[in-house]
């Protein structure tokens, strides 16, 4: 029998591949958002060359992210472009190069100004302390403007370097600016404060230009692009100069709610037709979308919500305009997102799939109808009854809900943790969430709250008093009373409580110690702790006669009650969550900040698990009970989904190849009829996922390189090449994944392995 020999060197040229430390890749497809779609846009920019190309700028409201979101599809769907920002920044400005539109600078008020040459994948940082505004010269796009603190500051070389141009300006805070479109060295600044100053060499040099306009804020300002000495300024109400900021006059017909003046915070002119004008407001005079086609003379209302922050006008097709809005915490989910509109602003529809920085705490699935989903967020209680395709807010607008669980045996019974500046307690639900009472805990912080799936009489929460005490308590009818059950427990540092669901008397909790173990339903609890060491516990997941912790250093098991742990996978990761699958206990699922990890076989080996959660932050995994290929993740932007069915899962006797769609696995027998799986090797930093390695005897060496090749552009077909150093029998099984087409190649016990050069092995190219 041949022994592998290492020729690697002269594989890997013909594969194309490097070999290296790293997880295999699972799965094609990736993480969905499946909302609530919300979140609060500040800016708006718009490719002037590609407008269904579009960046909204979000803020981090409450606990959730901010960030940048794009679209390609004029909103229909959005995606997070932020990888690089920092979770909590607010993007307030937004400015596209108008030659090479893959350029785009971000601003985040004082917070800094960000640039990216690839259209959102990467992003750095140019500038601090400015980026409350951003405007790009129209005839030359490497000098840029941005305002701040100390008034303007200006680079000719496309952000590398910044000089500031502000005499005139007398340390006035910089908010909006606009450049003339012929002449860039005439430029309008708004500032914070109130004021207008002009500029005619390029922002060395201003003087004030608000003759007319008051001592109110300038929030916004815009430039009439066929006769740039037709200005209007936003603020309390509208004004216009038609002598390039020299005077101003007020044209407020018809901005008025209740004899109230709209606050307008940004304003858009219709490249076409000038005199069709746009102006945003926020709430007090009345929020939403005015529009005038008579140069502002007259307004009418065609949006009412509650902030409009952000508007800009389809170049190439004014009849589309767009519209950011944001609320206050106590109003989210009435209005607020992106709004579009197809006719000139007459009408609007909300276009908000995919763009969600919603911050999920809590999350539960029907057990007997499992296409319905509550999620509990800063505000409130949403549901969703298809999945997470849409959402209702049913209950507890300013309150986050913070712990839900659905009664097992009952499912229109669930309670829910309010935790916020006015109220925290448990409340009940009997009627699938629509009327709640309360459950009997009160003026504590409820972190979790576990059903016993045998009976539902018997509840366990975690709370976190005053001093941020973790406790645990016990109530055996439903609610109406509970005990303390912490006997045993560490004074604080309770993180999370986890019940055996085969024996509901065992209950396991994760503190700064380490992990407590109760087998009498929390009367007691010892210490249960050998093998993690110094590891902090902050999630576990209990299966038949198996318990997951997951630690700052990784993933441990025990299969003894928790009496010994041991190191079962992804070392040096931080864990935030685990799940295991109800129906096959052998799938086990980890979370961590640089994605989602998955193991079929008891976490013996882990891959990853879909993609798109490489940044964000998972508190909780769902595994729906009824179609566990579906996995939900509760995230700080909202609820995420990732359907494995149909789709190759990496794991140890798996290849995942040219992107999840074909599945490889071997099978081998040696003289002696001794048979095994081939395993796979990882493959780190390779030139692409077409190639693969397996190894049959010894994990420091290989026998088999596979390759599916994408030829379609030449044949139509998927091809597969394979190269093997060993004459064992063997069967290569390489499967599509898309069609369930299966080819399958042998080698005869005992000959040497031939190439494998199958140019016609898949059809169905796309």
């Amino acid at each position: 029998m041949l022994r592998p020999v290492a020729f690697h060197a002269v594989v890997v040229v013909f594969l194309g591949v490097t070999v290296g430390a790293g997880p295999v890749l699972a799965g094609r497809d990736g993480w969905t958002s499946q909302g609530p779609n919300h979140a609060q846009v500040f800016a708006l920019a718009i490719d002037p060359s590609s407008p269904s190309t579009i960046y909204a700028g979000v803020g981090a409201v409450g606990s959730g992210r901010g960030g940048l979101y794009k679209t390609v599809d004029a909103g229909a769907s959005w995606f997070a472009v932020d990888a690089d920002l920092p979770p909590s920044l607010n993007v307030v400005a937004l400015a596209i190069d108008p030659v090479n539109p893959l350029t785009v600078y971000c601003g985040s008020g004082f917070g800094g100004v960000y640039k990216t040459v690839d259209g959102g994948d990467h992003w750095v940082r140019v500038l601090e302390g400015a980026g409350e505004a951003i405007a790009i010269d129209p005839v030359t796009p490497a000098t840029v403007y941005a305002t701040g603190r100390d008034g303007v500051l200006k680079s000719t070389d496309a952000g590398e370097h910044w000089a500031v141009v502000s005499k005139g300006l007398e340390g006035a805070q910089g908010n909006a600016l606009v450049i003339h479109p012929t002449n860039p060295s005439t430029l309008i600044l708004s500032t914070k404060f109130g004021g207008v100053f002009k500029s005619t060499d390029g922002g060395q040099q201003w003087r004030a230009a608000d003759d007319g306009l008051g001592p109110f804020p300038v929030e916004a300002l815009a430039m009439d692009p066929d006769d740039p000495s037709i200005l209007y300024a936003g603020g309390d109400g509208v004004y216009r100069s038609i002598d390039g900021g020299e005077q101003w006059s007020p044209i407020n017909e018809g901005l008025t709610t209740d004899e109230t003046l709209a606050s307008v915070r940004t304003l858009a002119i219709d490249p076409v037709t000038p005199t069709t004008v746009y102006a945003g407001a926020v709430f007090g005079g009345g929020g939403g979308v005015y529009k005038s086609t008579d140069g502002g003379d007259h307004w009418v209302m065609t949006l009412s919500v509650f902030r409009v922050h952000a508007l800009v006008v389809d170049p190439l097709d004014p009849s589309a305009v767009y519209a950011g809005t944001a609320v206050f915490l106590e109003f989210a989910y009435y209005s607020d997102g992106f709004f579009k509109s197809t006719d000139f602003g007459e009408s609007w529809q909300v276009s908000n799939q995919g763009l969600s920085n919603t911050s999920i705490w809590s999350l539960a699935i029907d057990p007997e109808v499992t296409s319905t989903v509550f999620a509990g967020f800063d505000d409130g209680l949403a549901r969703s009854i298809d999945g997470g395709t849409t959402w209702e807010v049913l209950a507890f607008r300013d309150s986050r809900i913070t712990a839900l669980a659905i009664d097992p045996q009952n499912p229109s019974t669930i309670y829910a943790g309010l935790d916020d500046l006015i109220t925290d307690e448990l409340v009940k639900s009997v009627d699938g969430g629509l009327t709640w009472t309360f459950a009997g805990l009160a003026e504590l912080a409820i972190r979790q709250v576990l059903v016993d799936p045998l009976d539902s009489q018997n509840l366990y929460v975690l709370t976190l008093d005053s001093l941020l005490q973790g406790r645990v308590f016990r109530s055996v009818d439903g609610g109406a009373t509970w005990e303390a059950a912490s006997t045993g427990l560490p004074e604080g540092g309770s993180r999370f409580l986890a019940i055996d669901p085969a024996v509901p008397s065992n209950l396991y909790v994760a503190t700064r110690e380490g992990v407590y173990q109760s087998s009498d339903g929390g009367a007691s609890w010892t210490l249960a702790n050998a093998g993690l060491g110094d590891s902090e516990v902050g999630a576990l997941a209990v299966g038949p006669g198996v318990v997951y912790a997951g630690t700052g250093t990784g993933v441990f098991k025990s299969t003894d009650g928790g009496s010994n742990w041991y190191p079962v996978g992804l070392p040096n990761s931080l864990i935030t969550a685990l799940a295991i699958d109800p129906l096959d206990p052998a799938k086990v699922y980890a979370a961590s900040p640089i994605g989602v990890f998955h193991s079929s076989d008891s976490g013996q080996n882990w891959a990853v698990f879909g993609t798109g959660l490489e940044n964000a932050q998972v508190r909780s995994l769902a595994v729906d009970p009824e179609h566990p290929e579906i996995l939900y993740a509760a995230t700080n932007t909202g609820v995420f989904d990732f359907d494995s069915s149909g789709i190759c899962l990496a794991d140890a006797e798996t290849l995942c190849l040219n992107g999840g769609r074909f599945r490889v696995e071997v099978e081998w027998r040696d003289a002696q009829g001794a048979t095994g799986s081939g395993q796979v090797v990882p493959v780190g930093s390779a030139s692409s996922d077409s190639s693969g390695l397996l190894w049959f005897f010894e994990p420091d060496n290989w026998e088999m390189m596979v390759k599916v090749l994408d030829g379609c552009a030449i044949n139509g077909h998927f091809w597969v090449f394979a190269a093997a150093t060993t004459d064992v029998a063997y069967t290569l099984r390489v499967t599509d994944t898309e069609s369930s087409a299966t080819r399958a190649y042998s080698n005869l016990l005992g000959n040497s392995a031939a190439a494998i050069t199958d140019t016609g092995a898949f059809a169905g190219c796309r």
